[in-house]
């Protein structure tokens, strides 16, 4: 009686120690998949959101994305020029594409500089791009 439970803890430990391999592994093999960023962008394209789009990207880029999706809606950029922006965008690393959604958002003004930055763009059903202003 007591040979069988020393078998059965045995045989439970092994069962456990492979188990944790198991998904030790699984989790390595998951951080080592590439990775598709996602930025959500809303609002009015103030210093603070900016600087947020910049970082994200910079992010993505240094972690090793291999695609930015940058979801926006936004009536324009306030107070802010968007050359240091549109140059983030336009020489990411990884490709970005720029989707002007949910459903009727909008990408106006130096919204709509930024995705023309991008590598690639679509809008959602009722989207609008512009009117796009120097």
């Amino acid at each position: 009686m007591r040979a069988v439970r020393l078998r059965t803890t045995l045989l439970l430990a092994c069962l456990g120690a492979l188990l944790c391999a198991s998904f030790a592994q699984s989790a390595n093999a998951a951080a080592a998949r590439p990775a598709i960023d996602i930025v959500e962008v809303s609002g009015v394209l103030d210093p603070p959101l900016t600087k947020y789009m910049e970082q994200s990207i910079a992010d993505a880029n240094r972690n090793g994305a291999y695609l930015i999706v940058i979801e926006i809606d936004s009536a324009g950029a306030l107070d802010v020029s968007l050359k240091q922006l549109v140059s983030t965008v336009a020489n990411s690393r990884a490709p970005v594409a720029v989707w002007v959604g949910p459903n009727n958002a909008q990408a106006a003004s130096g919204a709509a500089l930024v995705v023309a930055a991008g590598d690639v763009s679509g809008m959602a059903p009722g989207a609008t791009l512009g009117p796009v202003h120097p």
